[in-house]
């Protein structure tokens, strides 16, 4: 979401913590690829990146379809919302350990 705003608009902190947060999730989703499916955390890294990007193909379609709808990209959109808040919750539960 961070390049969706744009990081010129956001804080220095705003985006390094984005940034940070980005590569936690990452690093647990590889570590839990690898618990679950055997082999090594970097066995996973193009799957994962893969699996990113398709997401990011949806959000990004999401966000444009509401913003030609209300001309805000997150607005009240009950999905975005809802998953930004997981997401900030995953970061946090992650961070801890």
């Amino acid at each position: 979401m961070v390049e969706y705003i744009g990081t010129k608009t956001l804080s220095d902190d705003a985006v390094a913590n984005s940034h940070k947060a980005s590569s936690l999730n990452a690093a647990a989703a590889l570590r839990i690829r690898a618990s679950n499916r055997g082999g090594n955390p970097n066995d996973y890294v193009d799957q994962l990146i893969s699996d990113v990007q398709r997401i990011v193909e949806i959000y990004d379609a999401r966000m444009r379809k509401n913003y030609a709808l209300s001309g805000q990209a997150f607005g009240d959109d009950p999905l975005i919302i809802g998953d930004a808040t997981a997401c900030k919750l995953l970061t946090e539960a992650i961070a801890k350990n």
